[in-house]
């Protein structure tokens, strides 16, 4: 390949990159029941949202509605502060991470939760 012909190729790729994160820069978290994790109706009135060992980087948005909440992934380096703000009939939680710390809010808008972590901080 001639010098010329690969620097165009490098500022192709690079071209290409930058379009790539662009793209993506502003992109919502998925919701954890449409399809990445297991959403089921318990005992009434419970609703179980079961995320276990997808090799999750990011904590997908969690329904309103959830009553029981498992997260399990090493790969998960921060939790969103908001994660439980919007959850208010969630009353167990059981999370396993790789947390590189807790935002101080996280649990500021939660009352009667019960959680489970074993993270390491």
């Amino acid at each position: 390949m001639a010098p010329t012909t690969f620097k165009l190729s490098l500022l192709l790729l690079l071209l290409l990159s930058l379009q790539f994160q662009h793209s993506f820069a502003g992109v919502r978290r998925p919701n954890a029941c449409e399809g990445l994790c297991s959403c089921y109706n318990g005992e009434p009135p419970s609703f179980h949202v079961e995320c276990e060992e997808l090799e999750l980087h990011d904590v997908p948005v969690i329904p309103d509605n959830t009553t029981e909440l498992v997260l399990i992934s090493d790969y998960i380096a921060s939790l969103p502060e908001d994660l439980f703000k919007k959850t208010t009939k969630l009353r167990e939680a059981e999370v396993h991470c790789a947390l590189t710390g807790l935002p101080p809010a996280l649990f500021s808008q939660t009352t009667g939760l019960t959680v489970t972590t074993t993270c390491f901080v």
